[in-house]
């Protein structure tokens, strides 16, 4: 099953509402597009590390394609729901920056993990005080006004505040395809520049966290494996610049299924050691991740 990146959903919908014909893998490559970079985090009782496998830039896609993307942030004293309900009289569709953990749609983080979401509302109903929105898992949804509030109100990026994403356009169509184009072979340079000593420091990070006490060391490969299968961790970006490049490059396509398949079972030993801590020996896998990396990267780069 293939995940959809939240952003990435509600921009290209928002795009294509507007009359413009994007992908979400289009609009993946036109925000930044591939990366590979890791980074020790520490939440203040235990440490792991974060994968992160794209970039996400409203400026490269302004840039890129015209369209320009405003984070319009107010404080929640001096926001009303009213204007929420006169913005979608201009503009039909008004997307908001949400904490998941508030939305009771969500059955598999609600009340259970926070998180910054994206999502759309498209109408509101005064007869029961609802309104009807939409995101990247759920096509149409209804929410009631409390519980979007409250989801609004608790977003992770901006504390006590709320966020409207608005869209203005000057679309420039005859730069996206070669903009696509050169955005996957810049990053492929620079992850071939890279990407050696970032599997380095994944090595020496592990080799820190395996000493930890039971405990702390259970929930950092949880943690980790949580960030590996986030919607900016490397099992989406492969599959979102798998979709980018439309079968023309067989070989390609094979070795980023791969790669897929390899993560995937990367997080999989995660599990077995964040469960019943079970010593495993990740050094031979993280090589031929590197390995990989490097081999489809240079692929990008030479085709």
């Amino acid at each position: 099953m293939f995940n959809h990146h939240c952003f990435y959903s509600v921009v290209t919908r928002l795009t294509n509402k507007n009359g413009h014909n994007l992908k979400e893998c289009d609009v993946f490559n036109l925000m930044g597009g591939h990366s590979f970079r890791i980074t020790k985090k520490d939440n203040g009782y235990f440490p792991y590390v974060e994968f992160c496998a794209n970039k996400i830039s409203t400026e490269i896609f302004k840039n890129m394609t015209g369209i320009k993307l405003v984070h319009e942030t107010f404080k929640n004293g001096d926001f009303e729901i009213q204007k929420t309900m006169n913005n979608l009289k201009k503009v039909k569709n008004q997307v908001v920056l949400t904490n998941c953990f508030h939305l009771p749609y969500d059955s598999i983080n609600y009340k259970k993990r926070k998180g910054n979401h994206y999502i759309m509302i498209h109408s509101y109903n005064q007869d029961n005080d609802t309104f009807l929105v939409s995101d990247n898992k759920y096509e149409t949804v209804i929410i009631e006004m409390n519980d979007l509030m409250l989801a609004m109100n608790n977003q992770m990026r901006h504390k006590d505040h709320v966020v409207f994403l608005n869209y203005e356009e000057d679309f420039i169509e005859s730069n996206i395809i070669d903009g696509i184009t050169r955005i996957i072979r810049l990053n492929a340079i620079e992850i071939l520049e890279t990407c050696e000593q970032q599997f380095v420091e994944l090595k020496e990070h592990l080799k820190g966290i395996n000493e930890l006490d039971p405990l702390e060391k259970s929930l950092s490969y949880f943690e980790m494996i949580h960030s590996i299968k986030s919607f900016n961790g490397p099992i989406l970006s492969k599959n979102y610049l798998l979709q980018s490049l439309q079968k023309k490059n067989i070989e390609i396509d094979k070795k980023l299924i791969q790669s897929i398949g390899m993560w995937e079972r990367l997080c999989f030993n995660f599990y077995k050691i964040y469960q019943f801590d079970m010593e495993i020996d990740l050094n031979n896998s993280i090589d031929k991740l590197l390995k990989l990396e490097l081999s489809i990267n240079n692929r990008l780069l030479n085709n």
